[in-house]
C-alpha cells in the first residue's frame, strides 16, 4: 500500500513536550485510535527547541510518512515543508497555511480563560490576577483575552502587575514567580494560571507564605491533568476533552489521507470548568 501511494504506512506526530501529561494522554488517544486503522506512529519530541523542531520537521518530510500531527509547533519553522502531506495543526495555526489537505484543530481557548476568570470574580475576588508563559503563544494569548473579556464584563481592568509571566511553564517557575510577587507586596485575591503545573507552584507558593487557599486567595488552572485533583488541596480547573480531541485526530487523518474529509478546515473543541476546593 505504501508503494502504490508513495508514501510510509505512518503517521508522524511532532509534539513539544512528550513528558507534558497533556500531550502524552493526547497521543495515547491518537495512537490507540490509528491502531485500529493499522497505521503506526512515529512520535517526533522536540523538547520545546527550535532548532530540533526544525530538524523533526526535516525528518518527517524525508520519511514520506501518509500524514502529519503537528501539535503546539513553531508556525514559523515549517516553510513548506508538509505541503502535500496531509496535515492537521493542533493548537497553532501556520502563517501560510496550504489550501489543501490540512486543518487546525483546538480547544476553546479564549472560552477557557473567560470560563476561568469569571469564577474567580463569581466567588469573590476583586485583584485577580493571571499567570501566563513570556513567549505569547496563541492559545496562551487566546486564554489571556478570555481572562480580559470577563474582567472587562464585571468592570474590572487588567492590571499589568497582575499579569505574572515566569521563565517557564513548570512548577518551580511558577513557585518562584508568585514568591517574588508577594515579596514585592503586590496584592491579588484571586489568580487564574493558565497551566495545571503553574496552578500546583502558586499554590505551594502561597501555602509556605502562610496564606490560606482559597481563604486568601483563590486558583484557578487549565487542562485537568491529574495533579489538578491527586493532590492534598484539589482545584478548580478548566478541562479540555483530550478523548474527543485525539479521536477526531486520528479519524480525520485517514479520512484525509483517502479524500474522504468533507468536514470544515477549523475545528474548535468546548471546554468545561471543573469547580474544586480552591474557589
Amino acid at each position: 500500500r505504501g508503494l502504490r501511494m508513495s508514501r510510509n504506512q505512518i503517521i508522524g506526530i511532532i509534539v513539544p513536550d512528550i513528558t507534558n501529561e497533556y500531550f502524552a494522554k493526547l497521543i495515547q488517544v491518537v495512537q490507540n485510535t490509528l491502531f485500529g486503522f493499522d497505521y503506526p506512529v512515529a512520535i517526533y519530541n522536540t523538547n520545546e527547541s527550535r532548532d530540533i523542531e526544525s530538524k523533526c520537521l526535516r525528518y518527517v518530510r524525508a520519511q514520506d510518512v501518509s500524514g502529519v500531527i503537528y501539535i503546539n509547533g513553531d508556525p514559523s519553522l515549517e516553510e513548506g515543508q508538509l505541503d502535500g502531506i496531509p496535515t492537521i495543526y493542533v493548537d497553532r495555526e501556520p502563517e501560510k497555511r496550504p489550501r489543501i489537505k490540512t486543518k487546525y484543530v483546538s480547544s476553546d481557548n479564549r472560552a477557557g480563560g473567560y470560563l476561568a476568570a469569571s469564577e474567580l470574580i463569581r466567588a469573590g475576588c476583586r485583584r485577580v490576577a493571571v499567570m501566563t508563559e513570556r513567549a505569547g503563544t496563541y492559545v496562551m494569548s487566546e486564554r489571556l483575552a478570555g481572562y480580559a473579556a470577563a474582567l472587562e464584563e464585571a468592570g474590572l481592568t487588567v492590571e499589568k502587575e497582575l499579569v505574572f509571566r515566569p521563565k517557564a511553564i513548570t512548577y518551580e517557575a511558577a513557585y518562584e514567580t508568585v514568591t517574588e510577587a508577594l515579596e514585592e507586596g503586590v496584592e491579588f485575591d484571586g489568580l487564574f494560571c493558565q497551566t495545571d503545573w503553574l496552578a500546583s507552584g502558586a499554590i505551594a507558593a502561597l501555602q509556605s507564605r502562610g496564606m490560606k487557599v482559597p481563604a486568601a486567595v483563590r486558583i484557578v488552572g487549565f487542562d485537568n491533568i491529574s495533579i489538578s485533583h491527586m493532590c492534598s488541596l484539589p482545584f478548580t480547573t478548566v478541562k479540555q476533552d483530550i478523548d474527543a480531541i485525539g479521536a477526531y485526530l486520528a479519524n480525520t487523518m485517514i479520512d484525509m489521507i483517502y479524500d474522504r474529509d468533507e468536514s470544515g478546515v477549523v475545528q474548535v473543541f468546548p471546554v468545561n470548568l471543573i469547580r474544586r476546593r480552591t474557589t
